[in-house]
């Protein structure tokens, strides 16, 4: 198995041991005015242990994608050689809507491929975090799950079939640890590999539903792409998070993470802005 660890200032002072690992990504820039001020030293860290070098940036949606790009070049000016970059997306200090960090995200990726056009950017952005419009775009690309378990340092088994390219395990003694989940897709964003096409098609809406039939809802819960108008969604399969149920889905519908107990399959309704889950049914 491939083994990694993020670092930042927080890991400041902190004895790193290299053992065991194969890739570090360290934070450059957070926002449009922060610079990590120990990427140099972390970054050099990683090199003379012989371990894959990556970059990563903690994007702020409410400020200009524009100049948080340009901090993150300019933090990038004297660091060794990298493979492959992040955006960290996890930032609620301020509020922002699915469609402020969709459009953030989207127009930093724009800038990373023009700027770096052999390389390829993953996405660190939790499973329940604006995933209605987050998770497609990870999944279109390279997706970098936090999912801790009970945070015990151990790699545990990720539930609902769910397959990111590389899973944060843990941060258990203030280290963020890593694991490869799929080795192929790990090489196609390290640039070893070529890069699989777009996924994605024009007006395609991400639908996110669970099922509760007397299961926590971390182990029910699934990804689907719909087009915009009226239809009946395929059979998911275990590839594809996990569930194999149908869902109806009318005009216009999207789902954000939403937890509905009263029906074993559900799907939410954007209303007003909010969303919402069906109606219980009467008896």
């Amino acid at each position: 198995m491939i083994y990694g660890i993020d670092v930042s200032s927080n890991n400041e002072g902190q004895v790193l041991d290299a053992t065991g690992l194969s890739f570090a990504v360290v934070k450059v820039s957070e926002g449009d005015d922060y610079l990590n001020p120990d990427r140099f030293t972390e970054a050099e860290w990683a090199v003379s242990h012989g371990l894959t070098l990556a970059v990563y940036h903690w994007t702020k949606p409410w400020q200009s994608a524009a100049a948080q790009f340009a901090n993150f070049v300019n933090g990038l000016k004297g660091m060794p050689s990298w493979e492959w970059w992040a955006q960290d997306e996890e930032d609620g200090s301020q509020p922002a809507s699915d469609q402020e960090w969709a459009q953030s995200v989207s127009a930093i990726l724009t800038l990373g491929r023009n700027e770096w056009p052999d390389k390829h950017m993953a996405s660190y952005v939790g499973q329940f975090f604006h995933s209605a419009t987050l998770l497609p775009i990870a999944l279109d690309n390279f997706w970098w799950d936090p999912d801790y378990g009970n945070d015990d340092g151990q790699v545990h088994p990720i539930l609902n079939g769910r397959r990111p390219v590389i899973h944060q395990y843990s941060s258990a003694n203030h280290l963020d640890r890593n694991v490869v989940v799929d080795e192929a897709a790990y090489a196609q964003l390290r640039g070893v590999a070529p890069a699989p096409a777009p996924k994605r098609r024009s007006g395609v809406n991400a639908i996110t539903f669970f099922t509760i039939p007397d299961h926590p809802v971390e182990e029910a819960r699934a990804t689907v792409y719909a087009s915009d108008g009226p239809f009946k969604a395929h059979s998911l399969t275990p590839e594809e998070e996990g569930c194999w149920q149908f869902i109806e889905l009318a005009h216009g519908a999207v789902s954000a993470d939403v937890q509905v107990g009263h029906l074993p399959w559900a799907v939410a309704q954007r209303i007003e802005g909010v969303f919402q889950p069906p109606a219980a049914p009467t008896a």
